[in-house]
């Protein structure tokens, strides 16, 4: 079952008004910082481009070790891709 924590976008933080994403939101974020499709982010992973889809969707979720390889992929941390409380400029990705 998701979390309805998870599925909302924005909430009062104590440290003021943050905006919270989602995983799916994420990925499409770092998907898109690295202009590439869900088709090719799918061919990188081995998983098929609906199922990357339905990541970006909240419909499902990778199992572990697809988070781990999506982290490595974007060079970032298992917490920044997992927590909730990461903010948008934290995760961006910009390439070299």
């Amino acid at each position: 079952m998701v979390c309805q924590h998870l599925q909302k976008t924005k909430k009062f933080t104590k440290k003021g008004y943050g905006i919270i994403m989602t995983i799916g939101e994420k990925i499409t974020r770092l998907r898109n910082s690295e202009n590439i499709s869900q088709e090719q982010l799918a061919e990188k992973l081995s998983v098929s481009r609906q199922t990357v889809s339905k990541w970006e969707m909240n419909q499902s979720y990778p199992k572990i070790e697809k988070i781990i390889e999506l982290c490595d992929l974007f060079k970032i941390t298992t917490d920044e891709l997992l927590q909730d409380n990461i903010k948008i400029k934290e995760i961006t990705h910009t390439s070299s």
